[in-house]
């Protein structure tokens, strides 16, 4: 397992700065977003900036991708823009060793069970495509107000994913505040989650962990259990804090999660 950090939550343009900052609070790897990802990609700079954060001993774990909608999924690439989009992403992904490609579904009108099940099984069919061509993997995240949000359309959507190059991001707010318990979610798809996102969630809205009301323990007990040994990441740039909170959040993780504890390890040094 590699304990990361959602780099949104860094005020920090500067990438020297912010993967010193990282280290110093005991962090393994990096989420990229924010205003780092900005500088990245202004300056085309995805081979230099996956060379940085290793050279301080953190691994790319994640980034954003441009996501087709579920009807352009159900339809296939050919002709699709969105797709295009898709794959310059990968390959930035690729040129900075990154992991994961992270998918956020569409938000509007709920889909029907049968365009759920179609539009997964495209997904996944892309993602074997993109993993053996790249390396680099897709990661659904379950998003509140999103077309997957329930368990039951994430059942659906994820028919066909096979955990190593289509796969599940669990995100422990989202998932509460989406009505999905995050122990149950993380014990149904177990395999095929690859990443968790860390954060709390209160009165309907985001909050710092250890703050509201995500039952973390019971989460931790479910992981443990599935023999997670994916991305653990503090996702906390949009939960008020007073602190700091990348080295807070690290030192909350390392007190509720004892499998987490002192764990920073880069894929380099396993």
């Amino acid at each position: 397992m590699i304990v990361g950090y959602h780099a949104g939550g860094l005020d920090e343009p500067d990438l020297e700065r912010a993967a010193r900052r990282l280290k110093a609070a005991g962090y393994g790897g990096v989420q990229i977003a924010g205003p780092i990802a900005k500088t990245i990609a202004q300056r085309d700079g995805w081979e230099a900036a996956g060379d940085l954060f290793r050279a301080h001993g953190l691994d790319v774990l994640c980034t954003w991708g441009a996501n087709p909608a579920l009807k352009e999924w159900a339809d296939g690439e050919r002709g699709q823009a969105s797709f295009a989009k898709l794959r310059l992403c990968a390959e930035q992904a690729r040129r900075a060793k990154c992991a994961s490609l992270m998918l956020i579904p569409e938000s509007g009108p709920k889909a029907d069970a049968d365009l759920l099940r179609a539009a997964g099984r495209q997904c996944a069919a892309f993602a074997r495509r993109l993993h053996g061509e790249t390396g680099v993997r897709l990661s659904v995240h379950q998003h509140r107000g999103g077309v997957v949000e329930s368990l039951e359309e994430v059942r659906r959507f994820a028919e066909a994913f096979d955990g190593v190059s289509s796969a599940l991001l669990a995100d422990t707010a989202h998932l509460t505040l989406g009505g999905v318990d995050p122990a149950a979610f993380a014990t149904e798809f177990a395999g095929r989650i690859d990443t968790v996102h860390l954060k709390d969630a209160r009165g309907g809205a985001f909050a710092f962990p250890g703050t509201g009301t995500v039952d973390f323990a019971a989460f931790f007990k479910a992981l443990d259990r599935a023999g997670f040994d994916g991305f653990a990441i503090a996702d906390v740039h949009d939960a008020p804090h007073a602190g700091d909170p990348v080295a807070d959040a690290r030192v909350w993780l390392d007190r509720a999660w004892p499998r987490a504890a002192g764990v920073a390890a880069s894929r380099n040094d396993l």
